[in-house]
């Protein structure tokens, strides 16, 4: 029994090993200075690099009111026991919505941001993909509302939920940097 608990470790650690590595393949040195110095991306390369590129994101469906897309699952996205990780599905989820806000957002001026997450795990995914979905729900003022949900390949719902993502504008993001750099004097 202790061995086998020793070899699902070992498969945890390096699958996190696997995941390190990954990112600092998909995200390219001038992604990272651009977003730095909050320059302006175009929505295509916001598609592709970074986290959502790492886990396997495959987007099948954009519109400003749903996106849609599949993750494939594999050793790396699962806990030590061999069951998917929650932080996983919550991940891709947000991930759909945060490209839906993307599409409603003017990049020029203001950039979305996710601010809370309501998800509720129903099943674990064991093989296969995920698929899921982002549908804008509501709209008010700077927030949006989008109803998420993720199934297997039987098309079992494994999570659902919300997520509400904010708008703010550059000169927002801009007044709370100087703010923060006031404090530090």
């Amino acid at each position: 029994m202790l061995n086998v608990v020793r070899s699902t470790k070992l498969k945890y650690l390096w699958g996190l090993w696997i995941l390190r590595l990954r990112l600092r393949m998909t995200c390219s040195p001038q992604d990272d200075i651009k977003r730095k110095k909050g320059e302006h991306m175009d929505k295509t390369e916001l598609e592709f690099g970074g986290f959502s590129t790492w886990l396997g994101l495959e987007l099948t469906l954009q519109t400003k009111k749903r996106i849609e897309g599949k993750i494939p699952l594999h050793e790396g996205l699962y806990q030590p026991w061999g069951f998917l990780h929650g932080g996983v599905t919550i991940a891709f989820l947000e991930s759909l919505a945060s490209r839906g806000a993307e599409l409603n957002t003017n990049l020029e001026i203001e950039r979305p941001f996710g601010i809370d997450i309501h998800v509720r795990h129903r099943k674990s995914g064991k093989e296969g993909a995920l698929y899921g979905f982002a549908e804008l729900t509501k709209s008010e003022n700077s927030k949006q509302y989008w109803t998420v949900c993720a199934t297997d390949d039987e098309g079992d719902v494994v999570s659902e939920g919300t997520i509400i993502t904010k708008i703010v504008s550059l000169e927002r993001l801009a007044e709370k940097a100087r703010e923060r750099e006031a404090r530090k004097k």
